[in-house]
Order: C-alpha cells, then structure tokens, then sequence
C-alpha cells in the first residue's frame, strides 16, 4: 500500500503566486507566498517586485526597501524589518491551472 498519491490540484487558475523569502537576523528565515489576481499582479505588483530584484537584492539592502506592505515581505514580532532577500518565486496560473515560471525583464 502506497503512504501517499499524488493528485493534481488545479485549484488556482488565471493568477499569480508570489514566494518570497528573507533573512530577519543572519539566518533566521522568514517567507511568505501570495495569491494575487492577474489584474491585481499586473497594475499593482509588478514593478514593485522588479524594483526589489533589480535594487535590492544584494546583502542588507532590504531595510531601504519602501514597498514592504505592498508585496507582502514577511516581518516578524521581534524584528520589525528583515535585512536582506534570499528568494522571490513567481509563478503564473493559466486558465487551465496549469503553472508556469515567470522570468523578469529589467
């Protein structure tokens, strides 16, 4: 007898889900992962994740960061802002529930 069975879950359709992960105190790891509409992704989100990627992405640099409540950086009661960016993962959810990566351009 099997211990689990894979079941495919297209549960999430025509939406994007953001993973973003961070370091609070020199590894200690916070993440967090968001559903967001399309819509919503593309007028809202979007360039706040570029500007992250492309300018903040280097070692300590996340303090600087103004858009934090915008995209969901997870924070913690101890910390009030994480210092630096490990991993942001953004994956796209057609029609059919079918994922997809999502590659920035910038």
């Amino acid at each position: 007898m099997n211990k689990y069975s894979l079941v495919k879950n297209n549960s999430i359709k025509d939406a994007f889900v953001v993973f973003i992960k961070v370091d609070e105190n020199d590894g200690d790891y916070l993440h967090s992962r968001t559903q967001y509409s399309k819509k919503d992704f593309e007028e809202n989100i979007l360039d706040c994740l570029i500007l992250l990627l492309r300018d903040y992405s280097r070692p300590r640099q996340l303090l600087n960061f103004d858009y934090f409540w915008e995209i969901n950086i997870p924070t913690s009661d101890f910390i009030d802002r994480p210092h630096s960016l490990i991993e942001v993962e953004v994956k796209y959810y057609d029609e059919a529930g079918e994922p997809w990566d999502v590659q920035f351009n910038y």
